[in-house]
């Protein structure tokens, strides 16, 4: 793995939220890639420009499918997100947690690409236009979104939901 101008700037942006002790936790960015590369077969892709208390890197699993690896030396935030996510995982409408260890501050999540960016890419696939597939992307998302929160096992996270409306 060579990131070195991207891990610079990693570097540069945790150790302005973290302290001295930030650019100490990025020094080790490589060899955590490298971990939880061979832990949970990943092959590492590209750095995510932002991230205000993490590096997030694009991967690919064993098997083809995208996924996000996160990093963070903030464990408490990263328990905190990976019970979140877990809590409304059965809505759809956020990443899957598809591996962690929040002791050592790495998360392994699916991929969602935004609604936008895959109606764009339907629209160069299918010849449609553009325009319109994204108007209706922008539309049929919350119906999707309806419909997956209908599904068996949302119970949970509809009850959150009106929880936190209240």
């Amino acid at each position: 793995m060579t990131y070195d101008a991207d891990l610079h700037r990693v570097a540069e942006r945790l150790t302005r939220r973290f302290g001295p002790g930030g650019a100490d936790w990025c020094a080790g960015i490589p060899a955590m890639v490298r971990t939880f590369a061979g832990r949970w077969a990943l092959s590492p892709g590209d750095l995510f420009p932002s991230g205000n208390s993490s590096v997030v890197i694009r991967c690919t699993r064993s098997g083809g499918s995208a996924a996000v690896l996160k990093l963070s030396p903030d464990l408490p935030v990263v328990a905190e997100q990976a019970e979140t996510l877990r809590l409304f995982g059965a809505s759809g409408q956020v990443p899957l947690v598809l591996a962690a260890d929040v002791a050592a501050g790495a998360v392994l999540l699916e991929l969602i690409e935004p609604v936008e960016a895959r109606c764009a890419a339907l629209a160069v696939a299918s010849g449609l236009d553009e325009d319109r597939l994204r108007a209706w992307c922008r539309a049929i998302a919350p119906i999707v979104a309806i419909i997956r929160l209908r599904r068996p096992g949302s119970q949970q996270a509809v009850a959150e939901l009106l929880a936190l409306a209240r």
